[in-house]
């Protein structure tokens, strides 16, 4: 084991590199869905409700085409540049999971309103959290980014992180 150890930790990443890339990379439809629905499964867990089902659907909050919205009002709030557009867009604080509501329904509707349509959201806390918010925009995405990939460090911990543990606690007696 200790050898098969030492192996792995030649491939492997430190946590603040693998927290760093969930914060700032674009994954795929089913990554991203996979990655929401433990983080929303750990947190739900805590309050023993009910998990996250497979039939959740994936939302953009700021929405993957803006048109006269108050996405592209420069006097709004949610207000959102067309680069900041294309660089935040799949980053996963700017996504979520849908299961009451249809992506259909909010489609390309402003913050405002996709908010209201958030409150209803019984199922997904996540979700949910995002009615409390008074605007969307790069900051609130960062924000959301930094949070989401600090859970999904926590969540998928591995043996060679409890190593570390070990050797610290180790050298400290």
């Amino acid at each position: 084991l200790s050898e098969i150890k030492t192996e792995l930790k030649k491939i492997d990443i430190s946590d603040p590199v693998f927290q760093k890339s969930i914060e700032l990379d674009e994954f795929g439809t089913n990554v991203v869905k996979y990655l929401l629905k433990n983080i929303e499964n750990k947190s739900k867990s805590k309050l023993n409700s009910k998990r996250v089902v497979n039939t959740t659907t994936l939302e953009h909050i700021m929405p993957q085409t803006i048109q006269n919205t108050d996405w592209d009002d420069k006097t709004s709030k949610s207000f959102v540049t067309t680069n900041d557009h294309r660089k935040y867009l799949d980053r996963i604080g700017n996504l979520t999971l849908l299961h009451k509501i249809t992506n259909s329904e909010l489609q390309n509707l402003s913050f405002e309103l996709k908010r209201s349509k958030y409150r209803t959201e019984t199922d997904i806390d996540m979700t949910k959290k995002l009615a409390d918010a008074t605007f969307w925009n790069v900051k609130e995405i960062e924000k959301r980014s930094e949070n989401l990939s600090g859970d999904v460090v926590d969540i998928w911990s591995t043996i060679l992180d409890d190593d570390v543990t070990s050797q610290t606690s180790d050298n400290s007696v």
